[in-house]
């Protein structure tokens, strides 16, 4: 079929030779540009990429709530935890800070944002508690003279 096809073409030369209206030949269809086809490829790329941007901001957001509204619920007597990774009782709630107690008759102020997280009071007594510590890993970390 392919064959016919070619023996037609090249016992008509007309048609070979297409022609406008003002005597120019017509651009083939190689040569006739694409206007807008790379755009319409892009499209489902992009509209994946707005989707994905919208899902992660809006996640972000939802955290960011969740996180204010924990550290709007701490109160004087909480057990909290900082980024630093120091525990301590809350002695003052501020306006922007927490007044910490990290020690006996150690208070810092430090800032809500760096407040990791409150520590629930059945967890408090099991990390903080310095009777629940264990003493014999501390002293092997001695030596003896």
């Amino acid at each position: 079929m392919n064959s016919y096809l070619l023996i037609a073409d090249a016992q008509t030369p007309a048609a070979t030779e297409t022609q406008t209206v003002q005597g120019q030949p017509a651009a083939t269809p190689q040569e006739q540009p694409q206007s807008g086809s790379g755009w319409l490829q892009m499209l489902p790329l992009l509209l994946i990429f707005v989707v994905f941007m919208f899902i992660m901001s809006r996640s972000q957001k939802k955290q960011q709530q969740r996180r204010v509204e924990a550290l709007s619920k701490i109160m004087k007597g909480d057990r909290v935890t900082t980024n630093s990774g120091i525990y301590g009782t809350v002695t003052e709630v501020k306006e922007d800070s927490f007044m910490v107690e990290i020690s006996p008759k150690v208070v810092v102020e430090i800032a809500k944002s760096g407040v990791a997280a409150a520590i629930a009071p059945q967890d408090a007594a099991k990390c903080c508690d310095p009777k629940n510590l264990d003493t014999k890993t501390l002293d092997s970390t001695k030596t003896e003279k």
